[in-house]
């Protein structure tokens, strides 16, 4: 494979935040280095497998969109950094890394551990740690409560250390019960948000959580 001071970005559509902050990163890094960056996106990121969608229309639009991928797949760049975690369907994207690795493409994958390529993930434990430890210090909170993710996720196992790391370290009672798994998305923080107003939950001096996707 031939430099072509090109690297790839494989992303889901870019409705995010996150995601743009993301590519924004990767670009000003990028630019230093002397890189440009090609991003592979679409316009739709169904929660459903692409491998089970039956609707004819559908099945039309999204296999265009995957000619999308295909095509990035196929160009011949220095390397790609693929937006994993940000894909609903990640049958699709376990499939996206085996073609890449059959075509010995270079790639470095965010926030999904996996057997054929290298993996990052964000500094979970410290980033909701010092969150944490900011509410105590600064805003005199006693009783927090960490909204995390799944119990099986590693960035939700992180999450829930660092908060419970953060409540021992500053002299407060830790228990597991202040911890509440979910699944990084919005309607778990809104149906958080409905217990604590209805009563189920009692009412905590804070909450601390951060955005996934």
């Amino acid at each position: 494979m031939h430099a072509v001071g090109k690297i790839g970005v494989i992303a889901p559509p870019i409705t995010h935040a996150l995601i743009v902050d993301a590519l924004d990163g990767i670009d000003r890094t990028a630019r230093a280095a002397g890189y440009d960056v090609v991003v592979f996106t679409c316009s739709t990121n169904p929660k459903q497998p692409y491998s089970k969608v039956r609707d004819p229309f559908y099945i039309h639009h999204i296999s265009g969109e995957k000619e999308i991928y295909d095509l990035a797949v196929r160009a011949d760049l220095d390397g790609y950094i693929i937006l994993a975690d940000y894909f609903f369907d990640q049958e699709f994207v376990g499939e996206l890394l085996r073609q890449f690795h059959q075509r010995g493409a270079r790639c470095v994958v965010l926030e999904k551990e996996n057997k054929l390529y290298p993996y990052v993930y964000a500094e979970q434990r410290k980033i909701v740690y010092r969150i944490t430890e900011h509410l105590i210090q600064v805003h005199g909170c006693k009783l927090l409560y960490c909204l995390t993710g799944q119990k099986d996720r590693f960035e939700a196992i992180q999450r829930r250390d660092g908060f419970l790391e953060a409540l021992r370290d500053n002299g407060l009672p830790v228990s597991e019960e202040q911890v509440f798994y979910g699944n990084f998305w919005m309607n778990t923080a809104q149906d958080f948000a409905n217990k604590i107003l209805n009563g189920e939950v009692p009412k905590p001096d804070g909450v601390v959580c951060a955005p996934t996707i």
